[in-house]
């Protein structure tokens, strides 16, 4: 039977939703499970939520379990909730560290042109800024 230390008893942890692709059950009594629905996970927990509409029936009678204190329960929500910031963080991390391919020309430091001269807000003409700063345009 998987517990906690707060007295909340674990029956499953997923990743993922919907119906398993493999499963085990672990030493503490909780089944790890892998499913088809890659849009997250969740932790089965029997005295916080009846899963048995989304996930199934529960094998675990729910009123043998001792009740849990409103403390506890917030510390789960809460831990629920800054998962799911550090996950994203974490996802976030990786997709700066891989980054997004570009073409070649998309990554090149050459323009198409180079105006020797631009008119300003006032109607005169005024040296390019780009121009004065020695860019050439690809030849």
């Amino acid at each position: 039977m998987g517990g906690a230390p707060r007295g909340v008893h674990v029956e499953r942890f997923s990743i993922g939703f919907g119906p398993k692709i493999l499963s085990w059950r672990g030493q503490d009594g909780v089944e790890y499970r892998l499913s088809w629905l890659p849009l997250g996970g969740y932790v089965a927990l029997p005295q916080l939520a009846d899963m048995g509409v989304i996930e199934g029936e529960s094998a675990t009678d729910t009123k043998a379990l001792p009740p849990i204190s409103y403390l506890t329960k917030i510390i789960v929500f809460a831990a629920g909730a800054l998962m799911n910031l550090v996950f994203a963080f974490v996802l976030a991390c990786i997709v700066w560290l891989v980054g997004e391919p570009t073409s070649a020309e998309l990554d090149s430091t050459t323009v198409a042109e180079v105006k020797q001269e631009l008119t300003d807000s006032q109607g005169k003409l005024v040296p390019s800024p780009a121009f004065q700063a020695g860019l050439q345009p690809a030849t």
